[in-house]
């Protein structure tokens, strides 16, 4: 629930504001190093736990009730930064065309990574020791399964869906000029958007 709001309040200050907001320097100095700390802090904080050492109960309540809330505020402010150009170097990277094949699959393999997970195992007959090694190439084959699930998820169920959707909003929102039943207009509507929505 946290990420969902910490987004809507991005994009609130987004329509509020615009996209031309020049962020003060000091300000910006103070909160990329705040923002890359807290994520790796996120991310990383739990290694020693992993090591042996027993987290209090107070660590544990700590990462538990603090985490999604600041991982949730390093990105968000990241993505504000980027989207009000202020931070043109990182956006240049995140803009780069190569990442939109895998951002159009990123639900559907966040759908199906769970999935590919349990088939590995279920299938298991014995236990998996746990070494470095070992969870390379596990991580690497989860990736890729995943990648592979969540692209024909993609093909098979999102994208015709998607279409199916666009079409409807756009017969639904045509111009009020336009007779309702003329089949010509939503023949270029519905043509327009398919158009659209293939690129």
């Amino acid at each position: 629930m946290t990420p969902y709001l910490v987004g809507m309040l991005i994009a609130y200050l987004i329509v509020k504001y615009g996209k031309n907001v020049k962020i003060n320097k000091v300000v910006s100095a103070i909160c990329w190093p705040m923002s890359i700390f807290v994520g790796l802090a996120v991310v990383y904080g739990l290694y020693w736990s992993y090591q042996g050492h027993v987290l209090s109960t107070a660590e544990t309540l700590l990462y538990h009730s603090c985490s999604k809330f600041g991982y949730s505020v390093a990105l968000g402010w990241m993505v504000y930064a980027c989207l009000t150009g202020n931070a043109v170097a990182i956006e240049m990277i995140l803009s780069w065309k190569v990442w939109r094949v895998l951002d159009r699959m990123t639900f559907s393999v966040y759908l199906m990574h769970a999935f590919a997970f349990n088939v590995y195992v279920m299938n298991n007959d014995v236990l998996m020791h746990l070494g470095f090694v070992t969870m390379m190439y596990s991580f690497i084959a989860h990736l890729a399964f995943s990648y592979l699930a969540g692209y024909i998820f993609c093909l098979v169920v999102e994208l015709p869906f998607t279409r199916v959707e666009r079409v409807l909003y756009n017969l639904w929102s045509r111009p009020t000029d336009t007779a309702p039943g003329s089949d010509e207009s939503c023949n270029e509507d519905v043509g327009i958007d398919l158009q659209h929505s293939g690129d």
